[in-house]
């Protein structure tokens, strides 16, 4: 994906470049008078321009790149929290969507046993490889997972709860 988003970067650039150029050359042409001066300084130029343009689109074309390149498994993917985007406008649909997530990590461990389990009868090194390589990738997730969704619910825990509502804190359920 970011192989991706470089060549939308400099696809979209040329297309803008185009039309600039004439102006764009010209300039170059009489700031400079050695050829190689005035091609490093216009690839240079470019790039410094495309990216000051671009930047107010990336999230566009990051989401135009994940559309192009979809992921081949879970494990392409960044880890990231599906339901805590941050404190809701009530403590309660905060904690709702922390459950969510306590939930989602109980079903991301169980596929953690599931594959500890493989690995338990793997013969072939090479695939035991692989196999202890990915539970351990998973781990790294799951401590990611509780990291996230602990310093969530420490900083609700500071917002003005009911009695009821600090009792979720202290335990979410689904």
């Amino acid at each position: 994906r970011s192989a991706k988003i470089h060549s939308l970067f400099n696809i979209i650039g040329v297309f803008w470049m185009v039309l600039l150029l004439p102006i764009f050359t010209g300039y170059i042409e009489k700031m400079f008078d050695k050829t190689q001066m005035q091609l490093s300084m216009f690839h240079t130029t470019f790039n410094v321009l495309n990216v000051l343009i671009l930047i107010w689109f990336l999230p566009a074309i990051t989401k135009l790149a994940v559309r192009l390149v979809k992921s081949k498994n879970e494990e392409d993917e960044a880890f990231s929290l599906d339901y805590i985007t941050g404190l809701m406008a009530t403590p309660e649909f905060s904690i709702m969507e922390a459950s969510k997530e306590v939930y989602r990590f109980g079903k991301y461990t169980n596929s953690i046993v599931f594959s500890t389990s493989e690995i338990l009868t793997e013969i072939d090194s090479g695939k035991y490889t692989k196999k202890k390589d990915k539970i351990l990738r998973m781990e790294q997730i799951t401590d990611d997972f509780e990291r996230e969704i602990i310093d969530f619910l420490a900083t609700l825990s500071k917002e003005n709860l009911s009695n009821a509502t600090t009792n979720k804190v202290k335990q979410p359920r689904p």
